[in-house]
């Protein structure tokens, strides 16, 4: 998802802009992020297609 939404490669350019500890704290908000949005499909999947256990 973040990679279609061009985040991750936003992120690359990032890297070399912002200092090694801002890097690292953007990594843990993208890895937060795509665990909401794995969130978000798990939810829906499991709405639309009971397929959870």
């Amino acid at each position: 998802m973040q990679n279609l939404l061009g985040i991750s490669s936003k992120m690359d350019q990032m890297r070399g802009r912002v200092s090694k500890v801002e890097y690292n704290a953007l990594s843990v908000w993208m890895e937060l992020q795509a665990d909401c949005f794995a969130g978000v499909w798990a939810h829906n999947a499991q709405n639309t297609r009971q397929i959870l256990e």
